[in-house]
Order: C-alpha cells, then structure tokens, then sequence
C-alpha cells in the first residue's frame, strides 16, 4: 500500500520556520515563496533551496557574514553563476554605480582628454590642443614687418624686413624649421603678393601692431597706424578745443540749435532780440521771455528759488505720526509772512489746519489766523489735540504787548492723537507770500 509523506509546510509569502519547530536536517516547505528550508547542527534555520524558474550553476555569497536567510526570487532565465564579493550589497541591481573598478576603467573627461594628443612634430606648427580642458587651437598665419624676424613663429607664417623689405616663410622640410626667402626687395612676389618698391614704403619702425597686412599689402587705415603728430578726431578733443572761448560778439541770424548740448552758456552782457518774444526751447516745453519783461515757462521751477524775488515759494514735507499722543513741528524762516496747512486722510479719520503767519522775530507773537478741524463721524483715530499758540490778532484792533506766548514763535507746535493703531502719514507745507 502507497504511503504519502508530506512535509512541513507554509502557504504565507516570508513566513520562515522557527528553530524550535525544525529537526536537524528537517526539510521544511514554504510554497508562496518557493523556499526549502531545513536546521543545521548549530541551530540555525537556513535556506538549502529556491524555486528559480530555470537553471541556476552556482549560486555562492562571498562575503565575511552571510544573514541567516536570502530571498531571491523572480529570476527568469538560465543562470550560470551569481557571485556577489565581500562588500556588494545583495539587494538592488548590480550597476556601474556599485562596482568597484579595477583594469576595466570607466569613461570620464580627464581620461579622453589625456588620451588626445598632437605629435611633436606639430609644436611649431598650427595646431595646439589643451588635454586639461579638451580645447583643440587652430592658429592662423601671422604676417609681421619688423627689423628682425619673429620668435615662437607658426610654419606658414610670414615675416617681412623692415629694413631691407624682403619677404621670408616659416617652414618646416621635415628635418628642421626655419626662415626662406620667397622675394626679393622691391622685385614683388608673384599675383597674390606684390611688395614693389612703386606702391608701397615700410619704414624702420613699422610693426605687426600698427600695420594691416592683407592681399597686395593694401588698407594702412587709422585703425592699425599709430598716432603721432597728426592726430585722430576724438570728441573730448573737439569739446576742449572750443572750452572757454570768448566771442566779443555773436551775430545770429536765424535759431542758435545745439544738440545733445552738455555743460554751461554764460553771458556776460545783454542777449538782444528785436522780436517780441524771445523763446527757449528744449524738447517739447517751450520757455517765453516777452519784451515788456514777463517770463513763461511750461513746466514747473526746480530748485530752492532762494535768490528769486517776487514770487511765493513753496515749502513741503510729511509726518509719520506714531502711535498715542506726539508733538510735531514745522519751522519757518524768522522773517516773513506765510501761508501754513496740514492736512490727514486716513480711514474714518480726517484732520485739517490753515493758518496766515506774519513772523518778524523769533521771540515776539506772530500776527495773523488759524483755523484747525477734525472729522469725528468715524471715532476720530486721527486728532489734533493742540494747535500753536503763539498767534494774536482781532479783526479790526491794535494789539500791544512785549512777551510771546513760546519761546521760538518761527516754530508751530501741533499736538496731534494716532488711536488708530498703526504709524499714519500727514502732510504739511507752507508757502512764502
């Protein structure tokens, strides 16, 4: 009668037996990951059999400690060896990123750089190649005049005596390099050079630097011949050519027009013109001076204006009011008469000043109105809580006194209340009547 034998076994995909449940030499089964595993006789459960589809030769682990167990799985195929040496890891693709290099060597740019070379032969002549950065030089032929000939010279350069105009080459007849002559002073050298002594005249300190070889050695420009005596057009040169001359008189007849004009016109004397008006123009603005003394201008005056008279200046500037209750100041010449505003627009919050200041001193009242008011629909974050108390004044009476209300009566105190949580900007100004 038939006996089956069946083995321990496991339908669980990792699940390894324990020590405890192997014999020694036990065969014991785990079907999902097509594992056999048996106890050796020091106690450890290892894996002594894999379900490979296909072939496997040899299967050896190299290594200075083997874990007690090794997956693999998913191989498909005939494999002849798998060796995996001391220090590869057995997990993950073998690639070039993790095997160690030996006599095969892995391809970087130094290594084909340095591999690249030019003979030595070539070393005087057009080629030079730079194995550090791959950059290969092709250098063309140079043409020099000199008294002598040439240093570190290419072959198929060509050197010509400046002294006695005779044209040498740079050769090479495969033995040595050096300098033949291919004409003669003044004989010519044939269609593609012609140095006749009738079309052309190198002196003695004629250079590669400041003369242009070309075909028939033509075009000397300004461009390759030095400058000495005669000099070149430059236009810092014309500009101190014409700096700070004097004309007795000038006599126009018709527009003075200066382009791109730079620097100062001053006249000493009179600018006469017999026609009504007399314009400036620059761009699109148009400046008027008419005969009966009146100047237009377009656009508006920029500058301080302090040396001007009878016009009204403006002064302005702003405040980054802070925050609780803060004083803030605006200071006037001691002597004048002036119109002052501040003015605040903020969120549901609005505050207004104006005030008509004569001041003659800085110890003295001022003469003159103030006005001030403040928006109070919104809670009021922005407010004045005080105004300058140096003014006096009733309509229509003399007022006599000897001592100011504040020290510096030229400086206008504003006590001014920020509720609204954050710095706010308020503007003022004042201008010179």
């Amino acid at each position: 009668m038939a006996i089956d034998i069946q083995l321990k076994r496991s339908y669980t995909s990792g699940s390894v037996p324990g020590a405890s449940n192997v014999l020694v030499g036990e065969p014991v089964l785990n079907l999902a990951d097509r594992l056999l595993y048996t106890k050796d006789n020091t106690g450890n459960v290892i894996v002594i059999s894999s379900g490979f589809a296909g072939n496997i030769a040899s299967l050896a682990f190299q290594a200075a400690n083997v874990a007690a167990s090794y997956t693999v799985a998913g191989v498909a195929g005939n494999v002849s060896n798998i060796q995996l040496a001391s220090g590869i890891s057995s997990s993950g693709l073998l690639t070039t990123a993790n095997i160690t290099e030996l006599t095969n060597l892995y391809f970087t740019n130094a290594r084909s750089r340095a591999s690249i070379s030019i003979a030595s032969g070539n070393v005087n002549g057009k080629g030079y190649y730079d194995s550090t950065t791959g950059v290969l030089s092709i250098n063309a032929a140079n043409v020099t005049v000199s008294s002598s000939a040439p240093t570190d010279p290419y072959i198929g350069d060509v050197w010509i005596n400046a002294d006695t105009a005779v044209e040498y080459l740079y050769f090479s007849d495969g033995t040595s390099f050096q300098w033949a002559e291919v004409s003669a002073a003044g004989t010519g050298g044939g269609s593609s050079s012609n140095y006749g002594d009738s079309n052309v005249q190198l002196l003695g300190y004629a250079t590669n630097a400041n003369v242009a070889l070309k075909a028939n050695i033509a075009d000397l420009k300004t461009a390759n011949v030095g400058e000495l005596t005669n000099l070149y057009f430059t236009n810092a040169r014309t500009i101190a050519a014409i700096t700070n001359t004097s004309l007795s008189n000038l006599t126009v007849s018709g527009n003075v027009i200066a382009s791109n004009f730079v620097g100062n016109i001053s006249i000493t004397g009179n600018v006469v013109g017999t026609s009504a008006n007399v314009s400036l123009v620059a761009g699109s603005y148009t400046a008027t001076f008419d005969n009966t003394g009146n100047l237009t201008i377009p656009g508006t005056f920029v500058g301080s204006g302090s040396s001007l008279t009878g016009v009204a200046l403006t002064t302005t500037g702003s405040w980054t009011v802070t925050t609780g209750t803060n004083t803030y100041s605006i200071t006037v010449p001691a002597s004048g008469t002036y119109q002052i505003w501040v003015r605040g627009n903020i969120p549901n919050g609005i505050i207004a000043y104006s005030a008509t200041a004569v001041v003659t001193n800085t110890n003295v009242p001022v003469v003159g109105v103030q006005y001030a008011w403040v928006y109070n629909g919104g809670g009021s974050p922005i407010d004045f809580t005080s105004i300058p108390n140096q003014f006096i004044g009733t309509a229509n009476t003399i007022v006599r006194s000897s001592v100011a209300p504040s020290a510096t009566t030229n400086r206008f105190d504003f006590g001014i209340n920020n509720s609204s949580g954050s710095s706010q900007t308020i503007y003022w100004g004042y201008v010179t009547l």
